[in-house]
């Protein structure tokens, strides 16, 4: 009993410390460090000007790459 008892343990704080990591790092705005600012999750600060970050997107939705959803002809 006193090995699985140690493993629950061991294996509670873990999982607690991986929640208490989480919540800080969505919280944080120092994931990049660079010599004009820092970024973050959430904002982007350059030369002590903090702005919101914008929402980025690569992918184009399903939709607008459809040609039966566009408004200009198809040649």
């Amino acid at each position: 009993m006193g090995v699985k008892r140690s493993l629950q343990s061991g294996g509670t704080l873990l999982g607690f410390s991986a929640n208490v990591l989480t919540i800080l790092s969505t919280a944080t705005n120092y994931w990049i460090r660079y010599p004009a600012g820092h970024s973050g999750l959430w904002q982007e600060c350059n030369a002590g000007i903090c702005s919101n970050s914008p929402c980025q997107s690569e992918a184009r939705p399903a939709q607008m790459s459809d040609p039966r959803w566009t408004d200009s002809p198809q040649h």
